[in-house]
């Protein structure tokens, strides 16, 4: 089988998922792709797939929420009383590896979404926030049912972006992510292969 390569999800970066308390049917499944990009590595490429990842304690509501590599897949679910925002206790995961946000990087990984995403009945919000600290402080990338975005997080409040969005993915959908940061703290996000 095809060796799956992603960047260690690294020091404070981990993967947010989010979803309404009305929809627990809400599943996300990340697989690492391979990255084929000619650009230069401070870190080695690691599957990230198969590492610890766990629910930060902080985040814990109920007992429905799944952390499991499943079929090739990390499969993130989060319980029905998880909420969405900063202090509602928002399903975050955790990958246990390190990273110093201080420099640059990126990471690349493939998503899949076990809902439409087309209204509020039938959407999931999924994320990674770099340079996380608690729910309330950290750069949130990520979508809902409005599509993909960026929020700054500082005591559970900041900018977010407000322009035209990139559509969620569809039921099943693979979507290849790739988040990019530089060591003065500018992030890119490419969704299959487009800068968003």
């Amino acid at each position: 089988m095809k060796r799956k390569l992603v960047l260690r999800l690294l020091s404070l970066s981990l993967a947010a998922a989010v979803t309404g308390t009305m929809f627990p049917s809400s599943v996300y499944f990340v697989n690492a792709a391979e990255n084929s990009a000619a650009v230069q590595i401070r870190a080695g490429q690691e599957d990230g797939i198969n590492d610890a990842w766990a629910q930060d304690p902080a985040s814990v509501a109920g007992t429905g929420a799944v952390c499991a590599v499943e079929d090739g897949w990390l499969h993130l679910k989060s319980d029905p009383s998880n909420g969405n925002n900063p202090g509602t206790k928002p399903a975050i995961f955790v990958n246990p590896g390190t990273f110093d946000f201080g420099q640059e990087g990126y990471f690349d990984f493939t998503l899949k979404s076990n809902n439409g995403n087309t209204g509020q009945n039938d959407s999931d919000r999924f994320g990674v926030y770099l340079g996380y600290d608690t729910d309330e402080n950290g750069m949130f990338v990520g979508y809902d049912n409005g599509g993909w975005f960026w929020q700054k997080y500082s005591g559970g409040n900041g900018d977010w972006y407000q322009g035209s969005r990139h559509a969620a993915p569809a039921q099943g959908e693979e979507a290849a992510v790739h988040i990019e940061w530089t060591a003065d703290h500018k992030m890119t996000l490419t969704l299959d292969g487009e800068t968003v």
